[in-house]
């Protein structure tokens, strides 16, 4: 959970030019939704959950396209929407 703070902190404060890295944000947020270690406690996914909810509030076209390049979209929609 400290790490999902740490990015959505930098995203929030830093503001241009993190935009740039929402790819590799993104990766990391798919790897705790559903790699073999995916969360498992409620915190950890509704923090996940924020996370990518503030990518698309910082940068929408950049998050969607960067979700559609992981082949994750709908899955990730699909998580959010089991998650809130």
């Amino acid at each position: 959970m400290c790490g999902v703070s740490l990015i959505m902190a930098c995203l929030e404060h830093l503001g241009e030019g993190m935009g740039q890295i929402i790819h590799t944000i993104n990766g990391f947020y798919l790897q705790a939704m559903a790699g073999e270690n995916a969360a498992e406690s409620k915190e950890l996914k509704n923090m996940l959950v924020q996370g990518i909810m503030m990518n698309l509030w910082y940068e929408q076209s950049s998050t969607i396209d960067s979700l559609k390049q992981h082949g994750s979209l709908e899955q990730t929609l699909g998580y959010i929407f089991n998650n809130i």
